[in-house]
């Protein structure tokens, strides 16, 4: 499940991305994970020991929606998580072709979005096929999870995100995270309470000419975590 938006602004790139879960779903705060030559940040599930966003001192981001096109029939059983294909992608190198030679039989459908060297890729799962797209990251997308928003649901969901940077001024990053930290009945993509799902945190990553800038609002403790990321600079 899950909302992720970017919205280029004055030279920077605004990722903010919902994620909606059960309540009772133990997981941590964005963690640092070392690797030979580089790190990334991710929270962890503590129920599969995965992730839905990860983002490297590299500049490569990558999030996860559970779902491909439209909502499947689940199976009693996957070989893991899909949480996994994250820290998969970082301990194979950040690699856009590790995605193509991953072994995705037996897993659950799900979308990845990465960004890297100043591409946006959308990729899809659908439990059979894998499917690449090259976006534009110079132009704003929503993306809402298939296994919990109805296409009807989508394209309300759409409409609501345009008219919202219709009114965009100087203070983008603020306007974006308030729309996803909204009720549904506001208009915003923040997912109503139950005992089955809700929001359970909002991200949101700036990405800048030398760096990031990562913000990561958990609902479920009430707490903030800030961190800041410079870009690793690449030897050839």
């Amino acid at each position: 499940m899950c909302t992720l938006s970017t919205v280029p602004a004055n030279n920077k790139l605004i990722f903010t991305f919902n994620r909606d879960e059960s309540p009772f779903r133990d997981s941590t705060p964005p963690q640092i994970f070392i690797q030979e030559s580089f790190y990334y940040l991710a929270p962890v599930d503590l129920i599969a020991y995965g992730t839905w966003l990860g983002i490297s001192n590299t500049g490569i981001l990558i999030f996860l929606m559970n779902g491909a096109f439209v909502k499947h029939k689940r199976q009693p059983k996957y070989r893991h998580s899909r949480g996994v294909i994250i820290p998969e992608f970082f301990n194979n190198g950040g690699e856009i072709e590790f995605i193509d030679t991953f072994d995705l039989n037996d897993i659950e459908p799900f979308t990845l979005i990465i960004y890297k060297d100043k591409k946006l890729y959308h990729f899809v799962w659908d439990g059979q096929k894998k499917f690449w797209n090259e976006l534009s990251p110079s132009v704003p997308h929503l993306f809402s999870s298939a296994t919990l928003y109805s296409p009807q649901a989508k394209e309300e969901r759409r409409k609501w995100f345009m008219n919202e940077l219709i009114d965009l001024q100087d203070n983008h990053a603020s306007k974006i995270l308030n729309l996803h930290q909204r009720s549904h009945s506001e208009k915003g993509f923040r997912y109503p309470g139950t005992s089955v799902v809700e929001t359970v945190s909002t991200s949101q990553i700036i990405v800048a000419g030398s760096g990031a800038a990562f913000d990561y609002y958990d609902f479920i403790l009430g707490r903030t975590i800030h961190n800041e990321l410079t870009w690793k600079k690449i030897m050839h």
